[in-house]
């Protein structure tokens, strides 16, 4: 009988992979008695009690085999011939299966899980990750764990010191088999959210990394967003569900920002049916912190790691809007995209890259950035669904509550409206590039200027739908406000000078 102990790490990639492991453990105990005593999941460690010790080996190494087979491939067809194909997002998915970590080499995997499961050695050498002392030594690789080449504790020569004086380490550094069994679990994870974009030749891998780490969370939080995830698919695991003309379709938002933007807005969805408008259960539903992984696809892997930190302004702001039925990025950044100003053409490219700045901008609570994107831009054209400006507005009214009242906000409509109706009956958005460099309310005032100037000589039928009370009201407001209020008030006009400027564009462009 054994009883073991695997610490946390801190370390989000292998502390996900310590999950899994929770997970394979459970699932056993679940499912055959007598093969496992005592089973706990603490704040800060995973502890166990082998009672079959040769038993749980050989349910451990089928399961793992089944979900290796099952989670980390997927269905293509080609020519009528279908064919099970390993996902792009691994780090090995272009080496030879020789190379794959031993998890998932069948005459491997049953001598790692055996030695994994060897309790900590009293004379061994200290394992550098974990600290436990151990007889048995693996390779850590990229193909472990997607930062190995990046962390310089964990690479390239140094030395160490021996009874026979200083040795270099070797150019892959070793760790223990524990430490090598969970980096290698957490590709088997089936709570990993996943993007690959065979266009710019990269996929993204996204892990929940809770700031305060307490194992128990983590497990609840990964228990209640997995039946989010579409395993099952090859490119990505996150859809969402957009009009394209007439048509409903299902795609994949672009890259890390926007996959999970749109994957929080469908968690949120099903904890507000559990939990009846609380923040702070919802705040515990969800991680704060999420660990990025950009994984380039080709046989050189040079991975980049990002931290994503959510704080309560933008779960509450995500909350409020899932909770009456609006969902930013599907219902609006999803309904957006990008055509040429001559070919009236979609632009994929600047589409993807707008729907990422868009919920980037929003996952970090930037209204600034935001407003930014709807400035127009030479030779490309905003398009959006005729609803999106409706949803805009209920957005824009939730994010800023805080910051001006619903008054204000309806004046800010009004002008960023006339401001645009302005412009293209001149057809030039020379007004919105002023409003764009505007750094104080008088320079705002300059704008309004300028506009009221152009206001000379329109036609009466054009003057009618122009709200001149809005840009009377607005004057008298600027000269009340701080700078910070400023900023709000010159944010908010973008967005809706934006819309409008594309929204008569385009108009104006399917009369011709």
């Amino acid at each position: 009988m054994k009883f073991l102990v695997f610490p946390a790490l801190n370390d989000p990639w292998l502390d996900n992979g310590l999950e899994v492991l929770h997970k394979a453990i459970k699932d056993i105990k679940t499912q055959h008695k007598g093969v496992l005593g005592k089973l706990l999941l603490e704040p800060d460690r995973l502890a166990f009690e082998i009672l079959e010790e040769e038993y749980l080996l050989d349910l451990l190494d089928k399961l793992f085999e089944n979900w290796f087979i099952g989670r980390l491939h997927y269905w293509s067809e080609k020519r009528g011939e279908k064919k099970l194909v390993l996902k792009q997002f691994v780090t090995f998915n272009r080496q030879p299966q020789s190379q794959f970590p031993k998890l998932f080499i069948e005459t491997k995997r049953r001598e790692l899980i055996r030695n994994a499961l060897t309790p900590p050695s009293k004379d061994g050498e200290l394992c550098p990750v974990c600290g436990a002392g151990s007889k048995q030594w693996e390779k850590l690789t990229l193909s472990v764990h997607p930062m190995a080449t990046k962390i310089k504790s964990l690479s390239g020569v140094r030395t160490r010191i021996t009874d026979k004086g200083l040795k270099g380490l070797s150019e892959h550094f070793r760790i223990c088999p524990r430490c090598y069994l969970r980096g290698a679990l957490a590709w088997l994870d089936n709570g990993l959210i996943y993007r690959t974009f065979i266009g710019r030749r990269l996929s993204a891998v996204l892990v929940p990394a809770p700031l305060n780490l307490d194992l128990s969370r983590l497990s609840e939080l990964k228990d209640r967003f997995r039946r989010q995830l579409r395993l099952q698919d090859g490119r990505s695991n996150v859809k969402v569900i957009i009009r394209r003309g007439k048509q409903v379709v299902e795609e994949s938002p672009p890259a890390e920002n926007s996959i999970l933007l749109a994957f929080l807005e469908r968690l949120l969805h099903d904890i507000l049916a559990e939990v009846k408008g609380s923040f702070l259960d919802v705040r515990r539903s969800i991680s704060e912190g999420w660990q990025v992984f950009v994984i380039p696809i080709g046989p050189l892997k040079n991975v980049v790691a990002k931290e994503l930190i959510l704080d309560d302004p933008t779960i509450r702001l995500l909350k409020d809007c899932v909770e009456v039925k609006l969902r930013p990025y599907q219902d609006i950044i999803a309904s957006m995209w990008l055509v040429d100003e001559r070919t009236n053409r979609f632009i994929t490219d600047e589409v993807d890259e707008l729907r990422e700045k868009l919920s980037k901008a929003v996952l970090e609570n930037d209204f600034s950035s935001f407003a930014s994107l709807f400035v127009p831009r030479p030779r490309r054209n905003l398009a959006y669904r005729w609803e999106t400006e409706e949803s805009m507005e209920k957005f824009v009214e939730h994010w800023r509550r805080n910051y001006m009242d619903e008054e204000r906000l309806g004046v800010i409509k009004k002008v960023g409206r006339a401001l645009a109706q302005i412009s293209a009956e001149r057809k030039s958005p020379t007004l919105l590039y002023a409003l764009e460099r505007a750094r104080s309310p008088k320079d705002l005032l300059e704008v309004l200027s300028q506009a009221s100037h152009r206001l000379i000589g329109l036609e009466a039928d054009k003057l009618q739908y122009i709200s001149l009370e809005g840009l009377e009201k607005l004057t008298d407001i600027l000269s009340e406000i701080n700078l910070s209020e400023f900023r709000e008030v010159k944010n908010t006009l973008m967005i809706f000078a934006g819309l409008e400027w594309a929204r008569r564009i385009r108009r104006n462009s399917a009369q011709q």
